[in-house]
């Protein structure tokens, strides 16, 4: 089981969002996805990197929490909110 999995329940969890936020900083950090980060890092020197499907779940669940804990995923859209308007 990844950690992508837990996006949706930490979100319907009635908890504060500083927590869920931490909670994913720490997940990101844990030696779980140190290996996505390494691949992250790789394949943003060599963008043709070869990788399996693992390695793209892992770097993947890796970015995800990483942008998550930062407040950038998921990603908003002001440009979005004008059309309705």
């Amino acid at each position: 089981m990844t950690a992508l999995c837990f996006l949706p329940v930490l979100e319907a969890l009635p908890m504060n969002n500083g927590l869920a936020r931490s909670l994913a900083r720490r997940v990101a950090a844990s030696p779980l996805l140190h290996r996505g980060k390494l691949i992250w890092e790789e394949n943003q020197k060599n963008w043709g990197l070869p990788l399996t499907k693992t390695e793209k779940l892992l770097s993947g669940a890796y970015l995800i929490l990483a942008h998550y804990s930062e407040g950038k995923f998921p990603p908003t859209f002001s440009d979005q909110q004008k059309v309705y308007e």
